[in-house]
């Protein structure tokens, strides 16, 4: 299996990617999950956006049945791989995966976590910039209050203001997302002068 997924044939590494993640139930138990996340890694730095996709939806439903510990063992640093990658679209997978892993991490991992979150949304390559902008969302479902407020907050200001309209409505998007997990005096406070400055 992982030969196969060296292969160029697009249509075969999309399959690849789509029934990796329905074998968690037929190889014996989350001991062997890490076979499957391996290949499932490096289908994540395809060029083609499906198998990418695929592949990270895999991840996610083989995390369903991973314990806390096993995430952070090795999801974790998939994910830390994944930040530093040269290619951009190992970058661009990693900007899902932080929704998944962040829950599980400790204190510190954590915060460097949202510390890469901050730079992915800086990223200096526009497709990077813009699925960590998209991600923020699911980002914002698992993180803490008080760290959406001291971390995120500042980067979406700047966001709401970027030249491109496709991340300034992403960010609206994000902004319902907020003022969900937020009080009403909380979304007076923070939210609407970023929406009237828009």
């Amino acid at each position: 299996m992982g030969e196969l997924a060296t292969s160029d044939e697009d249509e075969l590494l999309y399959a690849i990617a789509v029934e990796l993640g329905n074998l968690r139930d037929y190889i014996g138990g989350p001991v062997h999950f890490d076979k499957l996340l391996q290949i499932l890694e490096k289908l994540s730095h395809e060029t083609e956006t499906v198998v990418r996709e695929e592949a990270l939806k895999s991840i996610k439903l083989i995390s369903e049945n991973m314990s806390p510990q096993h995430i952070k063992t090795s999801l974790l640093p998939m994910l830390n791989s994944l930040i530093i990658t040269q290619n951009f679209q190992g970058k661009m997978s990693s900007t899902y995966m932080f929704a998944i892993v962040y829950p599980h991490t400790s204190r510190e991992e954590k915060e460097h976590l949202r510390s890469k979150i901050v730079e992915l949304c800086s990223d200096e390559t526009p497709l990077v910039k813009k699925a960590m902008t998209k991600n923020l969302q699911d980002c914002i479902e698992v993180m803490e209050k008080e760290f959406i407020l001291k971390d995120l907050i500042p980067i979406i200001i700047t966001l709401s203001k970027d030249d491109t309209d496709q991340i300034r409505i992403i960010i609206l998007e994000t902004l319902i997302t907020i003022a969900n997990r937020f009080s009403k005096e909380e979304n007076n406070k923070y939210l609407i002068n970023i929406l009237t400055e828009q």
